[in-house]
């Protein structure tokens, strides 16, 4: 039966656009999350696209323009298993001074109580070749939002990853201005000092910049 026209329940009032949005801004792709808003060039709104990219939906978001900072109370944190495109895609968010490696062995994150990704470490053969005998890896990356305890774990889980695939020993570099605190709260040792190198570009053999070219290093063993 049809109901009279009176009686009919009316139609909701079309929901308004959110003023907070960006009219310039597409809804984001499926399974990421948009970024912080920002002002907009081009109506004085704020905007999720134009000026900062999407991230990965349960990521650590890095605001434009600052540092990691450090989390006042520390997170209950635990060790998770992430991909290689995660990986990589952390760490060109979240390191300071580099770049995510060519390959990797392996990968591993830690997450935070409510799963959200808080930091990963990439393992790989090492670039040294005198390291480079079929039973030594290399931790070539280590990246985290600033959550506390979060390097020390991922030292130490990478460590044990590592032993566990039958390999005998681990080793990894900082940079002169970097105290290795993370390092040896996971019982890291330094085994040698390297001094700085012009990189690793040569006529017969180009390679890209990698950004720790003329910088002094520490070398690191694993306990």
């Amino acid at each position: 039966m049809v109901r009279p026209v009176s009686a009919r329940r009316p139609h909701p009032p079309p929901a308004a656009r959110d003023p907070a949005r960006c009219l310039h801004a597409p809804d984001p792709p499926r399974g990421w999350a948009a970024a912080p808003a920002r002002v907009c060039a081009g109506d004085g709104r704020a905007s999720c696209a134009r000026t900062d990219p999407p991230r990965l939906a349960g990521w650590a978001h890095r605001p434009a323009g600052r540092t990691p900072t450090r989390t006042r109370k520390p997170a209950m944190l635990h060790i998770t298993p992430v991909r290689s495109r995660t990986a990589r895609a952390f760490v060109a968010m979240w390191h300071r001074h580099l770049q995510p490696p060519p390959g990797q062995i392996f990968a591993l994150g830690v997450a935070d109580h409510d799963s959200v990704l808080r930091g990963v470490a990439i393992v790989g053969r090492p670039v040294a070749r005198h390291l480079d005998n079929g039973h030594t890896l290399e931790v070539t990356r280590v990246a985290t939002d600033g959550t506390r305890n979060a390097c020390s774990m991922l030292y130490a889980a990478a460590w044990r990853a590592t032993s566990a695939l039958g390999y005998t020993q681990l080793v990894t570099y900082t940079q002169a201005d970097e105290t290795g605190a993370s390092l040896r709260a996971a019982g890291w040792r330094v085994i040698g000092q390297r001094r700085s190198h012009a990189g690793w570009d040569r006529p017969s053999r180009p390679r890209r910049t990698l950004g720790s070219e003329h910088i002094p290093r520490t070398l690191w063993e694993a306990p």
